[in-house]
């Protein structure tokens, strides 16, 4: 049997990495004609102005201090500028670079685990399970989520590197490992488990004999930057941590087990995929509360996997890689919560891959069980046809990211009360000048969110753009009620009531804009032509 960094002579490595790399390819090649999407892409990429410059000194300052997403990720900036300045609006490089990253991720995952186990064939199915996965999907053909890819690069050779140092115990290993982590920290801090995902390989496969407390002050430093750049996120993310403010910590921890058994679920039958999945405690944004049934049973599954691989104490990869899936998922599962979902397939990015050693390993150990030839190919061509099947399931879903339409229907599909979806797709439905389906869906929006201002203000761009300026005015002054503060809704009110004669009430709209935003020359400018035509004859 292949033992822990063994060195055979002759591998196929040269030949793996090109099928993984080619199944890669099978599935995403199909990005480079996708478009951008309108979500999240004008964030990142397409209405940043930072980014659409390229590469420059100005860019990378800003990348290190902007609060632009719910994010601290400078390194990710850097290389939506470079593609930026080497593809300009061209979609189909950004998409190019992300596929190319994930790419490079399957190879050096695949590398990682042959270095740390020598055992080459299951560290090809793991890496071949990673990277062919449909719930790659989102990761790769989301041009925002360059993050996931580019972060997962730098893991990768965060654990080669660890593996070389447990064998040599070499300085230059270790800077590296401590390098190749600060780099994708600076891509997605989410991966400060990651130190602890080291002690778990220390364990399994490198059975290093050190005490525990030893292999601790070893990785200190580690631990330290992580730290620190959960301390940067967490500052960066101020703003941005409020809008699960009435959630409470027993609710949170419900949604967290409920996530898990999904995204457990999901990685074995990936069923209903979609970019937002409406956290439950957020009925306005079309969540469904959770039944204390559903907690319980998501708990009881999990505790019973967590007993099992514990009592396997000689099979150790399927608690390493139980425990390395539930380690890694720590930072998303919604103890600080950022946005409004309750899960993301994205967040199972790096987490995945300690499900994927625990397959490859378990079915390789019982292959070894099997005494007839005949089932041990039977059993072989079930585990290929497995990674056939996931392939082909990843090359459809990717095809939902082709554009803005097909990616927000099928989102709509999956969670048909996701308001911010309907939101989006009104917006972009309203720019392609579809005015009908543009308000049909802001209407269907407001049903699940009355209270979203910005969706009753575009409700009345909407309908004024059609003409039907009185349905128009009462959507705008629904907005204005709900957020009295901000001036651009009492303006449009104003501007509506000025075209249609109605200078008295546009004065005084006006007047209300003025005294919000005193700054603003335009409102300043309205008033005071609307007033002249008061005095005149």
């Amino acid at each position: 049997m292949e033992g822990p960094l063994a060195a055979p002579t002759r591998r196929p490595d040269a030949w793996i990495s090109f099928v993984l790399v080619a199944g890669v390819l099978a599935i995403y090649v199909q990005t480079l004609a996708f478009d951008f999407v309108v979500f999240d892409d004008d964030k990142y990429v397409t209405g940043n102005p930072t980014v659409q410059r390229g590469l420059s000194l100005e860019g990378l300052g800003w990348a290190f201090d902007n609060q632009a997403v719910s994010a601290w990720h400078p390194l990710t900036w850097f290389s939506h500028m470079l593609d930026a300045q080497l593809f300009g609006g061209w979609a189909g490089g950004h998409h190019a670079t992300s596929v190319v990253l994930h790419a490079l991720c399957a190879v050096l995952l695949f590398a990682a685990l042959r270095s740390l186990t020598g055992a080459t064939w299951r560290s090809a199915a793991a890496a071949a399970l990673f990277a062919w996965h449909p719930l790659r999907v989102e990761s790769v053909a989301w041009v925002s989520e360059r993050k996931d890819v580019l972060s997962g690069v730098f893991a990768m050779l965060t654990i080669w590197c660890h593996a070389r140092y447990a064998r040599s115990q070499s300085r230059a290993a270790w800077l590296g490992t401590f390098g190749c982590l600060g780099l994708g920290l600076l891509a997605k801090p989410t991966l400060v488990p990651l130190p602890f995902a080291l002690l778990l390989l220390d364990y399994w496969p490198l059975a290093r004999r050190q005490s525990f407390t030893r292999l601790v002050l070893e990785k200190l430093p580690l631990f330290a930057l992580s730290a620190l750049a959960s301390f940067v996120t967490l500052a960066s993310q101020r703003s941005f941590l409020t809008s699960l403010a009435g959630v409470t910590p027993v609710q949170r921890a419900a949604n967290a087990l409920v996530a898990v058994e999904t995204y457990l679920r999901k990685l074995l039958w990936p069923s209903d995929l979609a970019p937002l999945y409406p956290h439950p405690n957020l009925p306005a944004q079309g969540g469904v509360p959770l039944g204390e049934g559903t907690v319980l049973v998501s708990a009881l599954v999990l505790v019973t996997i967590s007993l099992a691989v514990l009592r396997a104490r000689r099979f150790p990869p399927l608690a390493v890689g139980w425990f390395w899936f539930l380690g890694l998922l720590v930072p998303t599962l919604g103890f600080v919560q950022v946005g409004r979902q309750s899960l993301a397939d994205r967040y199972t990015y790096l987490p995945a891959i300690g499900l994927a050693v625990a397959l490859a390993w378990g079915l390789a150990e019982l292959g070894a069980r099997v005494r007839t030839p005949a089932a041990r190919r039977l059993l072989c061509a079930a585990g290929a046809l497995l990674l056939a099947g996931y392939g082909l399931a990843a090359h459809l879903q990717t095809r939902v990211w082709r554009d803005s339409e097909t990616l927000l229907r099928h989102t709509l599909a999956v969670s048909p009360r996701a308001s911010v979806m309907r939101f989006n797709l009104g917006g972009w439905l309203f720019t392609q000048d579809r005015l009908d389906e543009a308000i049909e869906q802001y209407r269907a929006g407001l049903e699940v969110d009355p209270a979203n201002a910005r969706m009753h203000f575009d409700l009345g761009r909407a309908l004024h753009t059609q003409g039907r300026t009185a349905e128009a005015i009462e959507e705008y002054r629904r907005a204005a009620a709900l957020e009295p503060r901000n001036a651009r809704y009492w303006y449009q009110i104003g501007l509506s009531y000025e075209l249609e004669g109605r200078l008295a009430e546009a004065v005084e709209y006006y007047r209300r804009t003025v005294e919000l935003d005193p700054a603003n020359e335009k409102p300043r400018k309205r008033l005071a032509a609307a007033l002249a035509r008061q005095k005149s004859p």
